[in-house]
Order: structure tokens, then C-alpha cells, then sequence
């Protein structure tokens, strides 16, 4: 259970992510994108809409997915990964900056899909809806990280999968940390750095299995500025047997629909 401070904490820190991409939202991709930077974004966005691909491929080739798979963009933001997503199934992007939200249903419009004003450690949709949950370069932002990872999970089918980029922890070079204090001080952004280990950790944690990390950021200015980015995916288990695994957590919490880790918050309580 988070604390009363903890909580308090969360909200300002989402607030204070909201605000800040409100601003932004409509020169997000001209201001914050300069043309290195887009050179790695598209890098990174090859890698991912890859991965996204290839799952949704293996699933359906298993019998597991539809032929456009449902696919979540969680922290959408100016929405850059539509035109390529789009071509691989239904899309739905969830910001919880409403600004950007509007600008992607403006920008957007002529492509198959929805955009939602919503927040990742508490999503408006059902469980089991999405084949594949994508959050690409805003999972550092999170203030409760694994809230968010249960999140995705719960949101998820079985079988279904996750890809995240984020952030990489930048060990002792101070560079980062410099830009993420003047990010924090002057534009309201709060950045979270963790190594491949930690993510991999929190993915485990969190109910996924079928767990791979990557860390991009060979680039020898990358090296130089301790810049680094990982890139980790997980899979949700398939539910056999007699009872599923959601019709034994929904009997031990009174009937609700339960996240991975309830089990254990049920124990010696």
C-alpha cells in the first residue's frame, strides 16, 4: 500500500507531466526533435513497430489474434507511431494531456483508430482488450511504475504482448541528470532512469513472461553524454486448466478483477 504522502506525490507529478505536455502539444515534434534526435527516434521506432509486427504475425499464424490485432499506444503523445501501427491493426492511443490528445484526432483523423484522455496507472478499458500494448519514450515519466506495468497487463489478452522504450540509466556521468534537473526545473517534465536489469525485474514482477531487453545507445556521442535507451518486451500467459487464473484471483478479491501481485498483498492480511 502507497502512503498518503506517496499518493499525493503521484498526482503532482502526473499534473505536472500533464501541464507541461499541454503546453507543447501543438510544436512538440518541431521543438523537442532536432534532427539527431529524429534519426534515433526513427531507429527506435523501426526496432519497436518490428517487434510489434512480428508478435502480432506469430499470433496469428497460432490461431491466438485477429488479422488486425488490437493495439494500445499508452503516452501516444503527438502520436508519431500511428502511420506505421495503423498498417498492423486497430489503433488506440491514451495520453493524459488532453492537448495532445486533440491534436492527434485533428491530425489524424483519416486513419483507422481512436485517441483516449487517459492515465496509464489507471486505464479507461476493459480487461483482456488489446493483443499488443506499446509504450514508447514516456514509461520514464511514470511516478509508480509498476502500477502502470499492471496496468498493461491486466489490459492485455492472453498471449498478448508488450513493447516499452524508455530511458536508460546513465551510471555516474552526469550529463542526464543535468538535463533532467533543467526538464524538471523549467518545463515540468519528471524523468525516471533504470537500467535493463530493473526493467526486466518489473516486467517479471508484474505478471509477463517471455521477458527480452535491448539497450540502444552504441553511438559514440550517446556514449560520450551517458545517453542510453532500452527497449523491453513481455508476453501475458495463457490462462488453462480448470478454473483460469482471472476466476481464482476474482474468489480470493471478492469478485473484482484482479492485477498480478494481489496475491501476495492477500497474504498474512
Amino acid at each position: 500500500m502507497r502512503t498518503i504522502k506517496a499518493e499525493e506525490r503521484s498526482r503532482e507529478i502526473k499534473e505536472s507531466t500533464r501541464r507541461a505536455y499541454n503546453r507543447v502539444a501543438g510544436d512538440y515534434d518541431r521543438w523537442y526533435w532536432s534532427k539527431r534526435a529524429q534519426r534515433l527516434r526513427s531507429r527506435l521506432t523501426d526496432i519497436v513497430v518490428g517487434r510489434v509486427a512480428k508478435e502480432l504475425y506469430t499470433r496469428r499464424q497460432r490461431g491466438r489474434g485477429e488479422v488486425r490485432g488490437e493495439i494500445l499506444d499508452v503516452g501516444c503523445g503527438s502520436g508519431h507511431l500511428v502511420p506505421k501501427l495503423s498498417t498492423l491493426g486497430r489503433y488506440t492511443g491514451l495520453d493524459i494531456a488532453e492537448n495532445m490528445v486533440s491534436y492527434c484526432r485533428s491530425r489524424y483523423g483519416d486513419y483507422e483508430g481512436k485517441f483516449v484522455v487517459g492515465d496509464a496507472e489507471d486505464m479507461p478499458f476493459g480487461e483482456g482488450e488489446f493483443d499488443c500494448v506499446i509504450c514508447f519514450w514516456t514509461f520514464h515519466h511514470f511516478p509508480d511504475p509498476e502500477v502502470a506495468l499492471r496496468e498493461m497487463w491486466r489490459v492485455l489478452k492472453p498471449g498478448g504482448f508488450t513493447v516499452i522504450a524508455t530511458f536508460g540509466s546513465c551510471g555516474v556521468n552526469p550529463f542526464p541528470r543535468i538535463g533532467d534537473w533543467i526538464s524538471s526545473k523549467y518545463w515540468g517534465f519528471q524523468t525516471r532512469r533504470y537500467s535493463k536489469a530493473e526493467m526486466l525485474e518489473m516486467l517479471q514482477k508484474c505478471g509477463f513472461r517471455r521477458i527480452e531487453g535491448k539497450i540502444i545507445g552504441e553511438e559514440r556521442l550517446l556514449r560520450l553524454l551517458g545517453i542510453n535507451f532500452i527497449i523491453v518486451s513481455g508476453t501475458k500467459g495463457l490462462q488453462r486448466g480448470g478454473r483460469n487464473r482471472r476466476e481464482r484471483m476474482e474468489g480470493s478479491t471478492g469478485g473484482r478483477s484482479a492485477r498480478p501481485g494481489d496475491e501476495k498483498k492477500g497474504k498474512g492480511g
